[in-house]
């Protein structure tokens, strides 16, 4: 009796308690990191100033080609536009093969826990296994929208369609059996997913994705703590009256030796989530665990571990078949994974790409980054100079623990010789569910030029939003003018939309292109052609004709390399 009544009422207050203390307590740690972070990013490194990319007529006057600027409206061309698909196709199609292994996995989730859930209740039938397991395979919905892009339609056809499903089976129920009802399905779902739907979906808000995950597993464990200490303490009379005794004896009184407990309690079990969380930190540099897989694992714990409490009401010995389910679904992927390699192409070759962008963009610039880097991380590493639009979202579990250890300062870049070193230990295999990893460069105000200098050489296409460009950043002008010194320009995509202020970017294009060093790649092109992807802000972004174009500058690393 007393371990249903803690897996029947304990575990459910434990967990969304919290959740509510998880949620606020992640964005605020999380708007301590983006501050921190902005402020090491205004330090100096003490490097001293260098005028390496400014354009010199002087001393960067020579002959070379005319450069073509190529403005692409999308979705304009077709997408079977070039001469080499396989890249493209690969690129496109890999979250998709993700998608099946975690379907497959979550299918297997959901066929464990309903027939437990049918064989307890003594009540299995083929047509109620099948609705269980439809019901109990909700959260593959979850999973769809975020290993791939997840754009508005994509969101309603996916929703719907499970819907949809979930009527025809009600219909089919109600044709085959009088004993249910058209709504019972509905109702059904609701009390078995609704509430974990809740409390994942929370903590899949952009704002706290990326920590939101340790964050909760420390408060459940603190939590569970508290009740663990209080349980102790009401178990035995003669250690409850200690307990009191001792607070009489220091001055407080009974209330102050009910807070007692609980802190002592929290503490303990604080030290215990600690050590969970290094763990987690870990087995992600171990890369034994990926930023998605823990993501998408976490979420299939929440609803194992409430979707099982109605098993705990036949016995406590039920509640496992949600281990087992979940067991058996980690158990699943991994092996399907392993199996179809999707973060492999055909040939095996590795694309890295720089992303850049105007940092007051905010939001724009995290849809952009997400939706590409949900693609094109199967074929290669994205590289990118951190900064306040994206620091906070794309965080790592040891940035983040380095930073509650007051360490952040250790990620950035203070010198020449620091560089070198990252560059040597820059992480650039996959994880084993075929994902390449982001590459954050953390720099002070005075290094980040010479970052962007050494990223520019040695990437293998670079991805530009220049939305909302102006002549105010002077940044991004500098990087412009990189771009011409040290890459070919054919490996350029821009992101261009009414917000850039297009006539000044010619003009900043044009300058840099004549200006541009005599050891320039550029001046050896017969034709330079630079792509500027041009979007229109009311629509999604179109990324599948960005990825395109994307491409298309990649696959001419080879021409490069030959320059």
């Amino acid at each position: 009796m007393a371990a249903t009544t803690v897996l029947t009422g304990m575990l459910p207050f434990i967990v969304f308690v919290g959740a509510i203390i998880a949620f606020p307590l992640s964005l605020l740690l999380l708007n301590r990191y983006r501050a921190t972070v902005l402020r090491t990013m205004a330090a100096s490194g003490g490097v001293a100033p260098t005028a390496d990319g400014v354009p010199d007529e002087q001393a960067r006057a020579g002959d070379s080609g005319q450069l073509e600027i190529v403005t692409v409206e999308m979705p304009s061309v077709p997408l079977t536009t070039g001469s080499d698909d396989s890249l493209f196709a690969h690129v496109t199609q890999a979250p998709w093969a993700t998608v099946r292994a975690y379907a497959l996995g979550g299918v297997t989730y959901a066929a464990i826990l309903g027939a437990a859930q049918l064989i307890a209740d003594g009540s299995f039938s083929l047509l109620r296994f099948i609705a269980m397991t439809y019901i109990y395979a909700w959260p593959v919905i979850i999973a769809i929208n975020l290993i791939v892009p997840s754009t508005r339609r994509l969101k309603i056809r996916s929703f719907g369609a499970y819907f949809v499903g979930l009527m025809l089976i009600s219909i089919l129920a109600v044709s085959v059996s009088t004993n249910l009802s058209f709504f019972g399905l509905f109702i059904a779902w609701a009390l078995f997913s609704l509430a974990p739907t809740i409390v994942v979906l929370a903590f899949l808000q952009r704002r706290v994705r990326a920590v939101g995950v340790m964050v909760l597993a420390f408060t459940v464990i603190a939590l569970a703590g508290t009740n663990i200490a209080l349980a102790i303490a009401e178990s035995s009379e003669s250690l409850l009256r200690s307990l009191a005794g001792f607070a009489i004896a220091v001055g407080s009184n009974a209330v102050g030796a009910f807070v007692g407990i609980i802190l002592i309690g929290a503490v303990a079990f604080g030290v215990i989530a600690w050590f969970a969380n290094k763990w987690i930190k870990n087995m992600y540099l171990q890369k034994r665990l990926s930023d998605q897989s823990l993501l998408l694992d976490s979420m299939w714990l929440v609803f194992a571990l409430v979707q099982a409490i109605g098993l705990a009401f036949v016995s406590a010995a039920w509640y496992l078949a949600g281990l087992v389910a979940f067991l058996a679904y980690k158990f699943t992927v991994m092996n399907r994974l392993k199996v179809q390699r999707p973060g492999r192409t055909d040939d095996g070759s590795i694309a890295n790409i720089l992303f850049l962008r105007v940092f007051s963009l905010g939001r724009r610039s995290e849809q952009v980054f997400d939706a590409v880097s949900a693609h094109w991380r199967y074929i290669g590493n994205v590289r990118m100079i951190a900064g306040p639009d994206l620091a906070v979202t794309t965080v790592e579990p040891h940035e983040f623990l380095e930073f509650l250890s007051g360490r952040i300062d250790e990620s950035f870049i203070p010198s020449g010789d620091a560089l070198e070193a990252r560059m040597l230990d820059l992480d650039s295999l996959p994880d084993y569910d075929g994902r390449f990893r982001v590459n954050d460069f953390f720099c002070y105000d005075d290094t980040w030029k010479m970052v962007l200098s050494r990223l520019v050489r040695e990437s293998d296409a670079v991805l530009m939003d220049v939305r909302g460009f102006s002549a105010d950043n002077a940044g991004v002008i500098f990087e412009l003018n990189e771009l011409v010194n040290m890459v070919p320009i054919h490996r350029v995509v821009l992101i261009a939309d009414r917000t850039t202020d297009t006539p000044f970017l010619n003009e900043v294009l044009e300058n840099s292109w004549a200006n541009m060093r005599p050891d320039s790649p550029n001046r050896t092109i017969e034709e330079a052609v630079l792509t500027i992807c041009a979007v229109a802000p009311e629509r999604a972004m179109e990324v599948p004709h960005v990825l395109r174009s994307l491409c298309d500058a990649a696959r001419k690393r080879a021409t490069t390399a030959e320059l």
